[in-house]
């Protein structure tokens, strides 16, 4: 919206493909990529080196303080999570990948939230199967779905609010008895997978 790509009050709903090019422009950003690899992921070197710009201006208290994190670690100090969780740079090889210092305290910050929402969901009686990255795949019976997907958001929420000060948004998805949870994005590799286990 802020790079005048979708308009006012736009969601991944209402644009799909607007929000999934920019999701991946943000988390490229945070993981350092420059304009020229930014542009190649969009398929426009122009509007690559326009949104890395943008951002830095329109998100400079973000890009100080990511500055600072690594400036802090290449002085020998550490960075850690609010619940312990200490960074090891270099993995006691000597080198130091300055992208993955940048990016840690964002990943790092979500790891705690999920480990917490995790736990406060075992801990309330939700089934929980597995964590996945970002999200939590939770187990109900039909009756019982969305009352235990409301209580699932409310501790992710709780979670955020825990770590970071204040409460994330969190999406779900509801997936019934006989079907499949299926993500565009993974559908070539999942059919491969699929043709990969007719074989064996």
């Amino acid at each position: 919206i802020l790079a005048s790509a979708a308009p006012p009050g736009a969601t991944k709903l209402t644009h799909p493909a607007v929000r999934a090019a920019f999701k991946t422009a943000v988390l490229g950003l945070q993981y350092g990529c420059g304009a020229e690899a930014l542009g190649a992921r969009l398929g426009n070197e122009a509007l690559g080196r326009k949104l890395v710009g943008d951002h830095r201006r329109v998100y400079s208290q973000y890009w100080r303080w990511s500055e600072d994190q690594v400036d802090r670690v290449l002085l020998g100090g550490t960075l850690c999570t609010p619940f312990g969780w200490r960074i090891r740079p270099g993995n006691g090889t000597g080198e130091l990948n300055v992208r993955s210092v940048a990016n840690w305290p964002i990943q790092s910050a979500g790891a705690d939230i999920l480990r917490i929402a995790t736990t406060a969901m075992v801990e309330h009686g939700i089934k929980v199967c597995a964590p996945i990255h970002d999200a939590v795949l939770i187990e109900a019976p039909e009756d019982d779905a969305e009352p235990v997907a409301d209580l699932a958001e409310r501790l992710m929420r709780e979670a955020s609010s825990v770590v970071i000060g204040v409460p994330c948004n969190v999406d779900r998805s509801l997936i019934p008895s006989g079907s499949h949870y299926r993500d565009e994005r993974g559908e070539s590799f999942s059919r491969k997978v699929l043709t990969i286990l007719a074989t064996l």
